[in-house]
């Protein structure tokens, strides 16, 4: 009995903890983006009382979302043109033509 929760708690430990999927061009600047996107976008959304202020708020947000989005855009669009650009070491085609 012991030995099969052990094996079942070293499975779930192993595989099923690993189920977000990294990306290459990630890096921390990214996650400090996206941390003060969300700060913002807290601080947009509880501001209720006074109309103005969430239209200041909310500016700031749709400003900070739109370089966020540009910054991620930019990374994977360059991301996509550095792996293509990659020269290949042996291809079909150039390995019998030398």
């Amino acid at each position: 009995m012991t030995y099969t929760y052990i094996h079942i708690h070293t499975y779930i430990n192993t595989y099923m903890a690993q189920t977000h999927k990294t990306v290459p061009w990630w890096s921390s600047e990214h996650t400090l983006m996206r941390k003060s996107l969300n700060a913002l976008r807290r601080r947009y959304q509880r501001t209720r009382v006074c109309e103005e202020l969430r239209c200041q708020r909310r500016a700031l947000y749709q400003e900070a979302k739109a370089k966020y989005a540009a910054k991620i855009k930019m990374k994977t669009f360059n991301h996509g043109r550095s792996t293509a650009t990659c020269p290949r070491t042996q291809t079909p085609e150039t390995k019998f033509t030398g």
